[in-house]
């Protein structure tokens, strides 16, 4: 997932949860969890009007 969003810089929600099924089947579980630690780290940015994320690369101050 990480992976996926540094190197698109954003990344629809839709796009990223497709690309994370690719990846494993059974990510449904985690996969809101996952974005919201990414979230609270500060590595990614929530893009409301879009329903993107976009990738900071470094925690916010």
């Amino acid at each position: 997932m990480i992976k996926h969003v540094s190197r698109y810089r954003v990344v629809t929600y839709d796009n990223l949860l497709e690309h994370c099924r690719k990846r494993d089947i059974s990510v449904d579980y985690l996969f809101a969890q996952a974005l919201s630690l990414l979230y609270v780290l500060g590595l990614v940015e929530y893009l409301p009007k879009a329903d993107s994320f976009e990738w900071v690369g470094s925690p916010a101050t």
